[in-house]
């Protein structure tokens, strides 16, 4: 059965209703935690202290349950879904599923170029190798395996992945436990204002929920295991069995740097903060920074590193691909899905070789996806007719280029003084980002700018601090978050009262053609491919010819009280069918008592 999934595109990119819970949970876990478990949690946890260890590691979890039961609702709603796309397509329109798509597409690209960069910085900084062939030999393992196999080899990888994870998890943590002797100071010491309750563990109770759920919404990689789950019990117990395992895994990971911090094992002027997990196999705080693999627990971590680090990309991969496939080649072959996987590593390869700084890149993704996540989560609930119109496809792209606009001109008013202020306390270091040049004296007087040079934009400065210069201020996604729902419903509230005639904006870009969604395993070189769609609905007096010599053509019936089962080929040229809005070939001749249609 699972043997025939990669003989069709739909198999390949979703292995649709195939999965129990327990590949589900595994699957959910080893897409969740990547390389950058070893680096950022514990990095993170030494400066936002206990409460933003926490809230990381609860924040990291919680998405997953809230994706697998609103996952629910969406199959159920939309069982022909086979993409976020497909859902975003039929619940609001084709204008925002392009939006949605450069979104997602962008979230996921980041996160791919992270593990790239993580395992390699790891390997360069911790082996004393070079970063390019660790990050090349990734690129061609899970290329192969991914092209190979689609969704379900990366489902079936997972579960190895995360059990071996979890197993060298279980091991570092008995380690640590019965080797660590550095006493601990009660109230945490000198390092109170960075390990106890602070301005950034408190911020951390809203940035991470909200950024990583917006990351999550936006990661087809996690939607695919939404279609694999083989039922809503699957799907859900999946959910919850994921999410208690990695907001335990990431709190451990967090943990170890804050207990490595509070023993007074980091040497912060001094120490990779990459490398902050390990200095907790120092055992006195005398010793010179852990900055060379030198003992067998040392390599389990990196061997961990690399096992976690392979299981996200090989999702990314596949959840990059199903995203473009859904999108721009629905109908294609197979073989452009494989090709699409072989292609990604091909693009962002390069990327991660040059190093660039993805933290701010993280930002900009987070931000981007705040702008929407909100209002397509309460639309997806909200699907009455009264919802449609309020939260409709227009208003739900006005209302997230307002955010933007927002946040944009938030940026340039207060960007100035947050700079000089972060730069003040420690939150960000030299060189600073421009937009301190345009704060006031006052503002700088404990800042050195060093030597400063020419002149700065500050309005380009400025916006360039609320996307990708900030360190993770909450008031940014507060902002963000609470002004895209608000203004949806400003523009909902003007549309309620306007004639349904005013054209939306897929009407005004010509792209109302595109509101109806084929199924993936339909396929322009194989027009034989063609799916049994059923209708729900009694319907008098008339029904398809089921004979597949005529697909497609209508055939009175005066004994027919019921829709039968019938073929449906949409290159063929008797695509039009009877009741389908738009449809090319017959007028609406049906009862439109809420039927279901499986390419609606």
């Amino acid at each position: 059965k699972e043997g025939a999934l990669n003989n069709n595109i739909e198999g390949f990119l979703t292995a649709k209703n195939t999965q129990s819970r327990w590949r589900i949970a595994f699957s959910f876990y080893a897409g969740s935690v990547g390389a950058w478990a070893i680096t950022t949690p514990a990095n993170y946890s030494t400066f936002a202290g206990w409460v933003g260890m926490v809230a990381y590691a609860s924040a990291c979890g919680l998405p997953i349950i809230v994706l697998a039961f609103f996952g629910d609702l969406v199959k159920t709603k939309y069982p022909t879904a086979g993409a976020l796309g497909d859902v975003i397509v039929m619940r609001f329109g084709p204008a925002l599923r392009l939006c949605t798509c450069v979104v997602a597409l962008f979230n996921m690209a980041i996160f791919m170029l992270a593990e790239f960069t993580t395992i390699g910085g790891l390997f360069k900084d911790f082996v004393g190798s070079l970063a390019y062939p660790i990050i090349i030999v990734m690129a061609v393992l899970t290329t192969v395996y991914s092209a190979y196999g689609g969704l379900l080899v990366s489902i079936v990888t997972d579960q190895i992945q995360a059990g071996v994870s979890l197993l060298f998890l279980v091991v570092l943590s008995i380690y640590v436990w019965a080797t660590f002797d550095q006493p601990l100071v009660k109230g945490f010491g000198d390092m109170k204002a960075m390990l106890g309750p602070n301005e950034a563990g408190y911020g951390a109770i809203f940035v991470m929920p909200v950024s990583l759920m917006a990351a999550t919404i936006f990661n087809e990689g996690m939607w695919q295991r939404v279609w694999a789950a083989e039922d809503p019990r699957a799907l859900k117990q999946g959910g919850i069995m994921g999410c208690i395992a990695v907001i335990i895994a990431i709190f451990l990971y967090g943990f170890f740097g804050f207990i490595a911090a509070w023993g007074g094992l980091i040497d912060f002027a001094n120490t990779n903060v990459n490398l902050y997990l390990f200095q907790i196999f120092k055992t006195s705080p005398d010793q010179p920074p852990n900055a060379i693999i030198d003992s067998g627990i040392e390599a389990v971590v990196l061997v961990l590193a690399l096992i976690m680090s392979e299981s996200a990309i090989d999702s990314l991969q596949n959840g990059i691909s199903a995203t473009i496939s859904s999108t721009f080649l629905r109908g294609y072959s197979i073989w452009y899905a494989r090709g699409i996987v072989v292609l990604i590593n091909i693009i962002i390869v390069p990327f991660a070789l040059a190093n660039y700084n993805v933290l701010s890149l993280f930002l900009s993704a987070n931000m981007l996806g705040c702008c929407w996540f909100v209002p397509i989560l309460i639309g997806g609930v909200w699907d009455t007719q009264t919802g449609r119109k309020m939260i409709s496809e227009t208003t739900v792209i006005l209302g997230g280029f307002t955010a933007i606009v927002a946040v944009s001109l938030y940026g340039i008013i207060e960007g100035p003084a947050q700079c000089a202020n972060a730069a003040t306390v420690g939150s960000i270091f030299p060189p600073y980002p421009d937009t301190c040049r345009c704060a006031t004296a006052a503002q700088l007087a404990l800042v050195d700018l060093g030597e400063v040079t020419g002149t700065v934009n500050c309005a380009a400065a400025g916006v360039a601090w609320a996307w990708v210069k900030h360190p993770y201020m909450w008031q940014h996604f507060v902002l963000i978050t609470f002004i895209s729902p608000a203004a949806v419903f400003f523009f909902g509230t003007i549309a309620l009262a306007m004639p349904d005639s005013v054209p939306g904006i897929s009407d005004i870009l010509g792209l109302a053609s595109q509101r109806h969604v084929p199924s993936p395993e339909i396929s322009k070189d194989d027009p034989g491919s063609m799916p049994i769609i059923y209708h729900d609905a009694p319907v008098p007096m008339m029904m398809m010819n089921p004979y597949p010599n005529s697909p497609g053509m209508p055939t009175m019936d005066p004994y027919a009280t019921q829709m039968q089962p019938q073929v449906y080929n949409p290159y063929s040229p008797y695509a039009g069918m009877p009741g389908m809005a738009g449809g090319p070939g017959y007028p609406m001749m049906m009862p439109q008592t809420h039927m279901q249609f499986g390419t609606a």
